[in-house]
């Protein structure tokens, strides 16, 4: 920090200088961090995330941590708020991070400590995040989509990236050309490696079973670009759908173990092709089943065993993109 203001400073303003770093602005901020552009010492920028003091609600709906009671946890036991702290999550981050070592993701320049709150920086990444587009409305390609899927099925098929946690319109960057660039990878990491079935820092809305799966996430993405609306949340936007007598029973045993909350929601999902012109019935019915849904011939909601893994989900996408299922 400046020698005008104390290290122990518990808010950092531009002009502050912190190890070489000069604080030119404020670039952002999630529920355990904010995001600050800096000037490094070489006169260009870099993004510097400093951990929060205290941690979000677990219950207010954005990014939330997770603890699981057994290692198979994730598929069939209990669920959890966990207790990580910000400066444990982001100082886990970095080093994932700088492990993973993919372009894919911004390259890690340094991490530190600012008294007791940890810090990253980050390459600046140009452009804007996919939730900016999606707010302006502007049109974003479907198969802008099914690039970030194979992207992700390359890196879980040889080993780098087992998942990503917290795919949102908020962790993808997109620059003028319509290059893109991916953030906050499977934050709860443990030694540069993910913590896998101990834990998950996830946001509820797209990841609404509390399970390392990106496909829902991803559907739901695809779903809130063509129609400019969450479907998860705590008020959703439709009212609850007709669901057979199995779709109950699993959100019973879903709610027994923790996970009910979120996908409460998945009830009012409504027909999708009805939610857009450029909503095919097939492409519904892809997005649908990447949810682990599908409706019957009379339009009932139903469960779906969903999909084994990224293959399956991406060759019905393209399908479903060239019109015929």
């Amino acid at each position: 920090m400046s020698a005008s203001r104390p290290s122990t400073v518990q808010r950092l303003a531009v002009g502050d200088h912190l190890e070489g770093y000069t604080i030119v602005g404020e670039l952002g901020e999630g529920g355990f961090s904010k995001v600050f552009r800096v000037e490094t010492g070489f006169g260009d920028t870099a993004a510097l995330k400093l951990a929060k003091s205290t941690s979000p609600n677990p219950y207010g709906g954005g990014t939330v941590a997770l603890c699981f009671a057994q290692p198979i946890a994730f598929h069939t036991g209990g669920i959890g708020p966990g207790s990580p702290t910000p400066s444990q999550v982001i100082e886990r981050e970095g080093l994932m991070l700088r492990g993973l070592d993919d372009p894919l993701f911004p390259r890690v320049i340094e991490t530190g400590m600012l008294a007791d709150r940890a810090f990253v920086v980050y390459e600046e990444i140009a452009g804007e995040t996919l939730r900016a587009r999606i707010q302006r409305r502007d049109p974003v390609p479907i198969e802008f989509f099914l690039a970030i899927g194979e992207a992700l099925a390359i890196r879980q098929q040889d080993g780098r990236l087992p998942f990503h946690g917290d795919l949102k319109p908020d962790n993808v960057m997109i620059d003028d050309f319509g290059n893109w660039r991916l953030l906050d990878p499977a934050c709860a990491a443990a030694e540069g490696k993910p913590l896998g079935s101990r834990g998950l820092i996830t946001t509820p809305s797209y990841y609404p079973f509390l399970m390392p799966d990106d496909r829902p996430a991803l559907a739901l993405m695809i779903v809130e670009a063509m129609t400019g609306m969450i479907l998860v949340c705590e008020d959703p936007p439709y009212p609850p759908q007709r669901t057979s007598a199995a779709f109950q029973q699993w959100l019973d045993t879903l709610s027994v173990a923790g996970r009910g909350r979120y996908v409460q929601a998945l009830r009012h999902m409504p027909r999708l092709d009805e939610l857009s012109l450029t909503m095919s019935s097939e492409l519904a019915q892809v997005l649908l089943k990447a949810l682990y849904l599908r409706r019957g011939p009379d339009g009932v909601l139903d469960v779906d065993p969903g999909y084994l893994g990224w293959s399956d989900f991406l060759a019905d996408l393209r399908s479903a993109i060239r019109g015929g299922l």
